[in-house]
């Protein structure tokens, strides 16, 4: 399913770039919406590699790996785009992406390669079975799930909660986390100033997450504190949000990269905890799919009250809301 995923992706991001030079919404929205059946499904199946080839007490160290590229990558592009766009034109920018994109296809096929080849020579540690797993080994040859398969125990509803809370706060924030900073801190500056200084800002929290993510997953496996850290996520994301409406933003971007790295780790160690690992796949794509939805509706709400206020405290005030309830 990967790879029909990645393709989803190659084909839309080619499909809008071919829009770009023909300059044509009519062919770039449609693209971008075939794009998106790729992108998060993507995910889901990438977690489902992690989980599989990790075990409860190394997805940490796992997942660190996985975000420290990630990380560098948001980092990287918003700089790199961005100055494609400038010295180059749009189009190169949507063919840049393009290019990557046909990149992780590449290594995809490679990817694939050195799975056959690990799964032949048997080296994948098997895990402890536990009577749970036993009875869903037994229900693999069905290739339609039972409703008893797509039931979630009942900790991975918490988790499942937790992590929909957390992303649509997390991501709900960082999209309109540019505007904001350019209408609060950066209003005196010319438009294109401010915009590079809003996206450094963006850029240092992704570094920070990136760094964050590194030192602190290899503790969180050792000692096995992922509800400390789980609890401590959402308590920085609000002192977060509560700072970057009254002093400079560095302060409150450095804190911001730090509970989005450890929602990470917290929440996707409790998932494969709490869930067994057939249902990884559906735990995560209910996370992905939920917290999608918020997140589009909340950023109509946050229009909708900027053209009202002309600030974004009131937003801000509903993103520490979420993260109370998280």
């Amino acid at each position: 399913m990967m790879t029909i995923f990645l393709l989803f992706i190659v084909v839309g991001n080619g499909l809008v770039w071919f829009g770009s030079t023909l300059k044509s919404w009519w062919v770039m929205i449609p693209a971008r919406g075939f794009y998106g059946l790729g992108g998060d499904s993507l995910l889901v199946s990438q977690w489902g590699y992690v989980s599989e080839y990790f075990g409860h007490d190394r997805v940490g160290v796992a997942l660190a790996v996985t975000t420290i590229f990630t990380g560098l990558s948001e980092t990287v592009n918003l700089f790199i785009s961005p100055k494609i766009a400038d010295n180059i034109s749009v189009d190169a920018a949507f063919a840049f992406a393009a290019i990557l994109c046909l990149t992780a296809l590449v290594a995809r096929f490679f990817m694939g390669i050195l799975d056959v080849k690990i799964k032949q020579r048997s080296i994948i540690p098997e895990e402890e079975k536990t009577e749970e797993e036993e009875e869903e080994r037994s229900h693999r040859s069905s290739l339609c799930p039972s409703a008893k398969e797509l039931t979630l125990p009942k900790a991975g509803y918490y988790v499942l909660l937790f992590g929909v809370l957390t992303s649509t706060s997390h991501y709900g924030y960082y999209y309109m986390a540019s505007d904001f900073l350019q209408e609060r801190w950066y209003n005196n500056l010319d438009p294109s100033k401010a915009q590079d200084k809003a996206s450094s800002i963006l850029s240092m929290a992704s570094s920070i997450k990136t760094i964050a993510v590194l030192v602190l997953a290899p503790i969180a496996d050792y000692y096995k504190v992922y509800n400390t850290l789980a609890l401590a996520s959402p308590i920085i994301l609000t002192f977060s949000y509560a700072f970057s409406m009254f002093i400079s933003p560095v302060v409150p971007f450095v804190l911001y990269g730090i509970s989005e790295a450890l929602a990470h780790i917290s929440m996707w160690t409790c998932l494969a905890q709490a869930v067994p690992k057939k249902k990884i796949l559906i735990a995560t794509a209910f996370i992905y799919s939920l917290d999608n939805g918020l997140i589009a509706v909340i950023q109509y709400i946050n229009t909708f009250i900027y053209s009202v206020t002309k600030n974004y405290d009131i937003s801000i005030l509903i993103y520490i809301g979420i993260n109370i309830i998280a």
